[in-house]
Order: structure tokens, then C-alpha cells, then sequence
């Protein structure tokens, strides 16, 4: 199952995504230019998986994404690129899931910890 959408950020925004993977043996999210590469040029974090995210108490998982890596344990950068694609892509999944949560937030008022 996979879940695409484009992003548009200012330096100082950041999106929130929540959701809840299903029992699945991958997930990740990854944030890509237009040609569904990523910008790390540097060691840059760009994406996240089932193997690195630290979950919230609930099980469902937050990813924090801004132009800058913030401080929450799930945060990817875009390297600094105003606009681009997410893809949050889930493997062999056992049912289809539930559309994530998306908040626009300032980056000063991003969560630091997981919920």
C-alpha cells in the first residue's frame, strides 16, 4: 500500500504525520524531489521505517518533517527543499491502512517526544 503526497513548506513550518501501521513486514516514509529520489547529498536523515521510528504509547507512529531535522526521535529533514513528495509506503500489509493524520505546524511548536 502506498500513500503519496506532495509537500510545500516555509523554513519555519513543519508537518506532523500520525498514523497507524497495519501488522506489515515494512513501512517507511521517505521524503523525495520530483524525480522519486531523495536530497541527501550529506548524512542528512531523509526517511524513516518500522525498524528506526520509536512508536507513541497508542502504537500508532508521528514523523516529523521539516526543511531542518528537528528534535523528535521520528523527525526527517528535506534538506532544506521548499517543496516536494512524501511517500509512505507499507509492504506486504494484512489490511489496507487508515489515512494518516497531517498537521501543518510551526517548527518551534513541532512535538519533541512521542505521545
Amino acid at each position: 500500500c502506498y500513500a503519496f503526497a506532495g509537500y510545500a513548506l516555509d523554513p519555519d513550518e513543519a508537518l506532523v504525520i500520525t498514523h497507524r501501521p497495519p501488522p506489515c513486514r515494512f513501512w517507511n516514509l521517505v521524503v523525495w524531489n520530483p524525480f522519486m529520489a531523495t536530497e541527501a547529498v550529506t548524512d542528512a536523515r531523509t526517511s524513516i521505517n518500522n525498524g528506526a521510528a520509536v512508536p507513541n504509547a497508542d502504537g500508532s507512529v508521528t514523523v516529523v518533517v521539516a526543511r531542518d531535522r528537528l528534535a523528535h526521535p521520528n523527525a526527517v529533514s528535506t534538506c532544506d527543499h521548499a517543496e516536494g513528495a512524501l511517500a509512505l509506503r507499507w509492504f506486504l500489509a494484512e489490511h489496507v491502512p487508515t489515512q494518516p493524520d497531517v498537521e501543518l505546524v510551526r517548527a518551534k511548536d513541532t512535538p519533541t517526544t512521542p505521545t
